[in-house]
């Protein structure tokens, strides 16, 4: 999408197997080939394609999303764009991830990056719920191989899954697997409960502002109230606290832009209901 950023790498690498992401970094490396990966395709920076990049390894076909029975976590590898991974675990579980609201992001680098998106006042950041993961690596000696670090503090990979939850984005090796069980919850509980339920109701507003109603003055007006009004309802405990919203900016060239907002919507207590607890 920005034609400021042009690559001309020597090789694109389309890897299916882990296999070939440990042989492709073991050719760069022998080679002194500079690497970059290519997940979803979606980033809107230089970071894959680049005039210093020489080997692209894309794990676009690495896009399968399951439960695995032998880890008792759900695997998502790289390649697996958010929608289908949303659709995948809510048809199949009745769970969800709190990622990003694009369907065509990839997981890898949302993921290596946090992952962050409407659910997260709720719900944290997709790596919060991360157990395990799969990250081919390059060892001292210069051999590649692929480690599988998890959550387990007597892991002896255990720095390397702790710094998969908020560290380097990406910058610690090529992730070729995601295990995700949320904190807390064992390995003996069902797949259903392994994971975040989303709401069963939201309501989603849009509001487009177009740039030639506003004024210098009110345009100024209007983007600081949205961010007082922010810091004034940022509290867990804020009865807005499942509100998800963004001012998404635009330049005036562009015509307009757009406020989006999405609201949990409130469970109501029957009629006639005399309970006490929380609607």
């Amino acid at each position: 999408m920005n034609a400021r950023f042009v690559g001309d790498p020597d090789a694109v690498v389309i890897a299916t197997r882990t296999e070939h992401v440990v042989s492709a970094v073991q050719q760069a490396v022998d080679a002194g080939r500079r690497i970059s990966v290519r997940s979803g395709g979606h980033c809107y920076e230089n970071f894959v394609f680049r005039p210093e990049i020489d080997t692209v390894i894309d794990v676009s076909r690495m896009d399968q999303v399951s439960f695995d029975e032998e880890r008792r976590a759900f695997a998502v590898r790289p390649g697996a764009l958010l929608g289908r991974i949303y659709e995948t675990l809510f048809r199949g579980w009745g769970v969800t991830l709190p990622g990003g609201s694009c369907p065509d992001v990839g997981a890898g680098g949302h993921f290596a990056g946090g992952g962050y998106g409407p659910l997260s006042r709720r719900f944290g950041l997709t790596i919060d719920h991360l157990e395990a993961v799969e990250v081919v690596v390059v060892d001292g000696s210069g051999k590649a191989k692929a480690v599988v670090a998890t959550r387990d503090p007597d892991d002896p990979h255990h720095e390397l899954w702790w710094a998969h939850t908020g560290g380097g984005g990406g910058n610690f090796g090529i992730v070729t697997t995601y295990w995700f069980r949320s904190s807390g919850v064992g390995p003996d509980a069902a797949p259903g409960d392994m994971l975040p339920r989303p709401p069963a109701e939201m309501l989603v507003s849009s509001v487009t502002f177009d740039w030639s109603s506003l004024s210098s003055s009110s345009f100024q007006t209007l983007v600081a109230n949205y961010g007082e009004w922010c810091a004034q309802h940022s509290g867990a405990d804020d009865p807005y606290a499942t509100l998800f919203s963004q001012l998404q900016l635009a330049p005036a060239v562009a015509g307009s832009f757009t406020l989006t907002t999405q609201l949990e919507v409130a469970r109501r207590r029957p009629r006639g209901s005399t309970t006490s607890s929380p609607p």
